[in-house]
């Protein structure tokens, strides 16, 4: 077989794409399982923690913090309401809403200068089951990316291969959280970089990724054919994608159907999905999109970043740093 030369960053685009889309989409329906299905109080509450530890995990001390195996709430530092709608690219008054149904559920605390969450949060059921959830996904994620590294010339880091916290997938020590953290930043920014190209409409760009990785299953089932279909000149024909249906969208969404039905019509018209048989699937000019193409590049980007800040909280954790 003669591989594909890599597209972008040195990286066969589509099949890493197609691997981290699926990967990143379970994680992301656990983590709003936590939050009762609701998307925006998700990215909201990971945006508060992120904010609330960023500083932390990026200061020199960390081999410290991670053998102390905790992060004290006196060092978290609180994010605005405004600053929190910034990072996020929504208005001020979404986000409040959002972290005022937080508050009132107990999931974070408004201080006189923003918005905290405790480390307490972890402990509770629905948090811990989405942390464990979360690595489990990003761990069947690297040993994806381990398994075609050497078919495509990537240099990824050596955690990718180790992943370190495999042996005790759990959200109660520090490392644990911290490679979640990580994780859940990446997903929350390609979140945010998703909704941009949906007029930030959150359920049409759930629907939409919904589909996708749906259409997608039985190239990830396929070695040869995920391979084949890797680069931008080999876009996959219509015929290999899996239609998926209203109501299947609607439960893997656990959204009402005739919301999904809405938000499928709106795709639909914009040319970014089509029907094919009993269901629908990403239409192939939607995927060259110039937006898509952005998309793509910053999702290589910033699995990048989480990469090489991971390599490095690894190297803390084993006393290197």
């Amino acid at each position: 077989m003669t591989w594909p030369t890599p597209a972008v960053g040195n990286m066969p685009v589509r099949l890493i794409t197609r691997q981290v889309l699926e990967h990143t989409f379970h994680a992301s329906m656990g983590w709003k399982q936590a939050f009762d299905g609701h998307h925006l109080s998700m990215l909201t509450w990971l945006s508060i923690d992120l904010a609330n530890t960023e500083h932390l995990i990026a200061q020199s001390d960390l081999p410290l913090l991670l053998q102390e195996n905790r992060f004290e709430d006196r060092d978290r530092r609180p994010i605005s309401t405004r600053a929190l709608g910034n990072s996020l690219g929504l208005d001020v008054e979404t986000v409040r809403r959002c972290a005022s149904r937080l508050v009132d559920r107990g999931y974070c605390e408004r201080l006189a200068d923003g918005l905290i969450v405790r480390s307490d949060a972890y402990e509770r059921d629905e948090i811990r089951i989405a942390s464990e959830g979360a690595l489990e996904e990003l761990s069947s994620l690297f040993r994806a990316l381990e398994y075609w590294a050497p078919r495509s010339e990537i240099g990824w880091p050596p955690v990718v291969q180790s992943r370190p916290w495999d042996d005790k997938i759990n959200s109660s020590g520090l490392f644990s959280r911290i490679i979640t953290l990580l994780f859940m930043q990446f997903i929350v920014r390609f979140g945010v970089e998703m909704q941009s190209a949906f007029d930030r409409n959150v359920i049409t760009s759930d629907v939409f990724l919904c589909v996708f990785t749906a259409n997608y299953r039985p190239l990830l089932r396929n070695n040869e054919l995920n391979f084949k279909y890797a680069t931008w000149d080999t876009p996959p024909p219509a015929a290999l994608r899996e239609p998926i249906s209203i109501r299947g969208i609607a439960r893997r969404l656990n959204t009402a159907v005739e919301t999904t039905r809405r938000h499928v019509a709106r795709l639909g018209e914009l040319g970014l999905i089509e029907k094919q048989g009993g269901g629908f699937v990403v239409s192939s000019e939607a995927i060259a999109r110039p937006s898509f193409v952005k998309v793509v590049g910053d999702i290589n980007a910033s699995l990048l970043l989480m990469l090489r800040r991971m390599e490095r909280v690894a190297a803390a954790q084993a006393g290197e740093d």
